[in-house]
């Protein structure tokens, strides 16, 4: 991710962070001297491009100072890297003070600029090679100004540890810039990291004289100060304060007062709330934001380009998420605006920078990664090749993180289903894959890992987290050979020798399970062992052991099964408490089971084998999987896991039990002489047992 650059407006009235030294070359507010214009109104030639912001019911406030107003626009990358060229005009031709308050991610950029009495209409001006230096810089007296840096480390015990922080952040550092309503966040607004130094910096409008209490509550340390004067501490590392413990009082005048409120978060959600209680009132509250001096919000139009009476740009708007095993998608909805008079009937071509493309003058797209993405929209008219790209910077919507709207996967799958998954890189083709299986689009993701697969080299992460959900896709659909093919040939183009042996294994089980095909399981598993080994961690190569005992099973040698499951050992659980590990697992197996929940059932009974893999010979730990199977109404594999135990272990007190299962499995799908076979089975081999007679008794009806 491109990272993010800010420009603070460092010369506020009173404020602490004029020592900063990061204006310079940064700031963009000025005036300029007289210009020449061009014949269309352009404000001055050496400038290339402007964005029209509109600005709608702005109030004068009557106070000392500018009126400021603050627009969000992309720059389609025409502007200089530190936003010196960017100049705000109004449509008369009147240069006002500007402030570039952050440049990014993308082509991004955030500009402040004081307003003019009933105008409405105004400029941004970019893309000059050369200009003249500032002469004024934007004095912010309105609003609360948030300024978010990353925080390395240091003491917060006092106000001056805290000042010394921010002060000591360069521009890097420095991860966003933007007004606020008021001070009241529990999350960072400009990205996932929660080591952050804060400052929000208003103006805050006293209705009376008298004496004022302000109040803090945050996670570490806090500081509130009042026209440069300390009035609340709450310094230290500390967990989120549920009350405005920290309090102080001044006496203040009626108007406007400037209020800073430092916050230095080392972790977890960095909770910041200012409060107070004005002369008069008999409760403190959030401080709120009909209490600070207003800032209007400005709306951005399409790029244009000097001498260029026609064109194109587009709006890009987040307009969703959705989530699903562990990440986040991202939906955009992205609109053409056309430049002057364009034709309406032409057709507009997208490219969303990550392989996929679309046409329509409005059209929605899903990302499935984050990152910086080049997107254009282009059209050929009879006027010639109309064409806009801007950087999109893909990421989650952090200034909502508190609203928690989040889109069902099944709303994303359709846009991603109609994807060309050959065209995605190794990352977005694993993470359609989630998606789609997330989604139940089964047939769309099948397409998608099939991409993935075909591929000469995958990524790691990429395979161990796709291919997988790809290979149980193809068991589903009948296809278990494919699935283990697929698997076995994507070891070998994999990245990494852990996933390598992830994948065999996961083909090895396949091969045993779905196939019956001991033989070539075996092969599978020893591969594992005998090229991974070395190479890489121990869950791979444990599977593997486990995978050679369930062979021997397979095969009827209970005595090499224990072998091997006695060198794949215990996993640290079993090792501790054996007894109450199976009893549990057990009791949580045959109770998802009964409820019909057997996907949970089945996830219970897998981790029981892991941890005590000498369990897949005794016997009970069989009898629940086919009483699971049974109930899932796979029949035939309940009938191939029963008569496999017993051949390996025919001594096993539960095989009598199995056997019987085996039976009703065989009654269930309609075998009834198999069903018999099991049957005289049970009343040959295990006479001593009750069941014997059972069996016995159902023959004998039968005839």
């Amino acid at each position: 991710m491109q990272a993010t650059r800010c420009v603070h407006a460092a010369h506020w009235l009173g404020s602490p962070v004029s020592r900063l030294g990061l204006v310079g070359g940064f700031l963009a507010a000025m005036l300029v001297t007289a210009a020449p214009a061009a014949a269309d109104g352009w404000w001055h030639l050496a400038w290339a491009y402007r964005c029209p912001v509109t600005v709608a019911d702005c109030p004068q406030t009557q106070w000392s100072g500018d009126d400021v107003a603050v627009v969000t626009f992309r720059t389609a990358g025409k502007a200089a890297r530190d936003g010196s060229d960017v100049r705000v005009v109004t449509a008369g031709g009147r240069a006002r003070p500007c402030n570039v308050l952050m440049i990014g991610p993308g082509d991004r950029m955030r500009v402040a600029f004081a307003v003019q009495p009933d105008v409405r209409r105004y400029y941004v001006y970019f893309g000059c090679a050369d200009p003249p230096r500032p002469r004024e810089l934007l004095q912010v007296n309105r609003g609360i100004l948030l300024h978010t840096w990353r925080y390395a480390g240091g003491r917060v015990a006092t106000l001056k540890q805290a000042k010394q922080i921010i002060e000591q952040r360069g521009p890097k550092d420095l991860v966003g810039a933007d007004f606020v309503d008021r001070v009241f966040l529990g999350h960072t607004m400009f990205g996932a990291d929660r080591r952050v130094a804060r400052l929000f910096t208003g103006r805050l409008k006293c209705p009376r004289d008298g004496e004022y209490l302000f109040a803090l509550s945050s996670r570490n340390a806090s500081f509130l100060l009042v026209d440069g004067q300390l009035v609340v501490g709450n310094g230290g590392r500390h967990g989120p304060q549920r009350a405005a413990q920290k309090s102080g009082t001044v006496t203040l005048s009626r108007g406007l007062h400037t209020l800073q409120v430092y916050h230095v978060s080392s972790g977890g959600d960095p909770v910041i709330v200012a409060a107070w209680r004005p002369p008069g009132r008999r409760r403190v509250t959030v401080i709120p934001p009909a209490a600070f001096a207003p800032v209007c919000r400005g709306k951005a139009g399409p790029i244009r380009m000097r001498g260029r009476p026609r064109g194109v740009d587009f709006r890009c708007e987040h307009a969703g998420e959705t989530f699903c095993q562990g990440r986040y998608y991202q939906r955009y909805v992205l609109t053409v605006l056309r430049v002057g008079d364009v034709p309406r009937d032409v057709t507009w071509t997208w490219d969303f920078g990550d392989g996929q493309t679309s046409e329509g003058t409005r059209v929605e797209h899903v990302y499935l990664t984050d990152g910086l993405r080049d997107v254009s929209v282009r059209s050929r008219t009879g006027m010639g090749v109309l064409e806009r790209t801007h950087r999109l910077a893909v990421t989650r919507p952090w200034r909502r993180q508190a609203v928690r709207d989040i889109d069902a996967p099944s709303e994303y799958a359709p846009i991603v289903a109609q994807y060309d998954f050959a065209a995605l890189d190794g990352a977005d083709a694993a993470e359609a894959v989630v998606l789609l299986h997330h989604a139940r689009a089964d047939d769309a993701a099948m397409k998608a890992g099939a991409a993935l697969a075909d591929r000469e080299l995958i990524a790691a992460p990429a395979a161990d987290k796709a291919l997988p959900l790809y290979a149980e896709l193809l068991r589903k659909a009948g296809r278990a050979q494919d699935a283990a093919t697929m698997l076995r040939k994507a070891a070998a183009n994999v990245s990494g020798p852990a996933v390598a042996s992830e994948l065999l294994v996961r083909a090895g089980r396949i091969a045993l399970d779905a196939l019956h095909d001991a033989d070539r399981a075996e092969r599978l598993f020893r591969r594992v062992l005998e090229e991974y080994a070395a190479l890489t961690t121990a869950k791979p190569i444990r599977a593997a052991r486990i995978g050679l005992g369930d062979c021997h099973r397979a095969r009827g040698d209970g005595a090499a099964a224990a072998k091997a499951y006695r060198e794949a050992g215990p996993g640290a659980l079993g090792r501790k408490t054996p007894a109450v590990a199976r009893g549990s697992f057990a009791r949580q197996a045959e109770a998802w089971t009964r409820e019909g929940e057997y996907q949970a059932a089945a996830d219970v009974l897998e981790r029981w084998g892991w941890l005590l893999p000498a369990d897949r010979l005794e016997g009970n730990l069989s009898l629940l999987r086919v009483r699971l199977l049974i109930a899932q109404k796979r029949y035939d594999e309940a009938v191939w896991r029963a008569t496999t135990l017993v051949g390996a272990n025919p001594d096993s007190a539960h095989a009598p039990q199995l056997l019987l299962q085996a039976a009703r499995a065989h009654v269930k799908s309609d075998q009834p002489t198999q069903a018999r076979a099991m049957l005289k089975r049970l009343a040959a081999d295990y006479p001593e047992s009750p069941l014997a007679e059972r069996a016995t008794d159902a023959l004998d009806s039968d005839e």
